[in-house]
């Protein structure tokens, strides 16, 4: 992930759709469209990331666990945010 820090943390604090793990509920999917090369072909950066609470303090955390690209958003993932569907890239 060294290289694209950057990407990772664009993706985190300003995604285009934020969605539930499909088989790990308490992970959130944040995903980001780019291009890692200029002439490369579009996609999606995904993200997890884990949220955790100190019960102490009650403030939440989060931990990216993974970070990798794909070609559309997962089917089965659910929408967390936003509510609407995603406009097309073209």
């Amino acid at each position: 992930m060294g290289p694209h820090r950057d990407l990772v943390r664009q993706a985190v604090e300003n995604p285009v759709e934020v969605r539930w793990d499909q088989t790990k509920h308490r992970n959130e999917v944040f995903y980001r469209r780019w291009q890692l090369r200029r002439r490369g072909p579009r996609s999606w950066l995904k993200v997890v990331v884990r949220f955790t609470t100190d019960p102490l303090t009650n403030q939440q955390s989060g931990e990216v666990l993974t970070a990798y690209p794909m070609r559309r958003p997962k089917p089965g993932e659910v929408r967390k945010w936003p509510e609407r569907t995603i406009p097309r890239w073209h």
